[in-house]
Parts: C-alpha cells; sequence; structure tokens
C-alpha cells in the first residue's frame, strides 16, 4: 500500500469504512489540536461514532500528501451537515443544520504499514461557529 492508500484509507475509517486492525496498530495515539486522545483503537471506533451522529455526509479529501520515513503528511478538505450535537474537545455544539467545509493538516506515524500515530490540526470548532453553531 503506498502512503497515499494508507492515509486515504485512514481517512475512510473516519467516515466508518474499512477495518482498523488493517490499517491501525493496536496502540494507537492521538493528538488533536494539541490535545492528547486516549491510546488505542476503541478511541478511533468512538470518534468514527461520534461523526456520524453529528455529521451528515461527513467525508475527507486528501489534497496533498508527502511521505518521508514513517511520517506522511497530508493536507486534507473536511465537509459535511452539521445535524446533530457535535461534541469537540470537551465542548458540546448544537446542530446548526448547515453544510460545513474546513482544512487541515495531519501528520500519521506508521510503524510496520500501519498507523500508529495521528497528530492532526484543524480549525473546525471556528468553522461551526461561523455557521451558526454556540
Amino acid at each position: 500500500m503506498t502512503p497515499r492508500e494508507l492515509a486515504e484509507t485512514y481517512f475512510g475509517l473516519l467516515q466508518g469504512v474499512g477495518n482498523a486492525e488493517a490499517v491501525t496498530t493496536e496502540d494507537i495515539t492521538f493528538r488533536l489540536n494539541g490535545n492528547d486522545l486516549p491510546p488505542g483503537r476503541g478511541t478511533l471506533a468512538m470518534r468514527a461514532a461520534s461523526l456520524a451522529e453529528s455529521f451528515t455526509d461527513a467525508a475527507w479529501t486528501i489534497d496533498d500528501c508527502i511521505a518521508e520515513g514513517s511520517t506522511i503528511a497530508i493536507r486534507y478538505r473536511g465537509s459535511g451537515t452539521h445535524t446533530g450535537t457535535a461534541r469537540i474537545l470537551g465542548q458540546e455544539i448544537p446542530p446548526s443544520g448547515k453544510p460545513f467545509e474546513y482544512r487541515g493538516l495531519a501528520f500519521l506515524t506508521v510503524r510496520d504499514g500501519r498507523v500508529a500515530a495521528e497528530d492532526s490540526m484543524a480549525n473546525f470548532l471556528d468553522v461551526l461557529r461561523r455557521n451558526g453553531a454556540s
């Protein structure tokens, strides 16, 4: 699997598509906007479920993907419709019913051909607030 294919497959997991065991390590770690989340595939599954509950038609598109050594650097766009209560970094944001699009950066660390860590940064919360979420 090429680095881009691995990245696309990993982002698919956030949409509930694919097999996490095939592309992630059991002890995968997460840092989102500088905040550490509990390690493990269970956290990834929880994130995917939360996204599905909060955002109709959520999707991610990889614009750029560069690999060097064990790191894959990704510039991506996320989009969807905010139809359910979003739980982001300890905040509950009621649905706005509006479509959104945001951009982000992600760095994936690969070990033995699988994603072992995700370090992502995005202005997601600001986008939801601009769309009318309080």
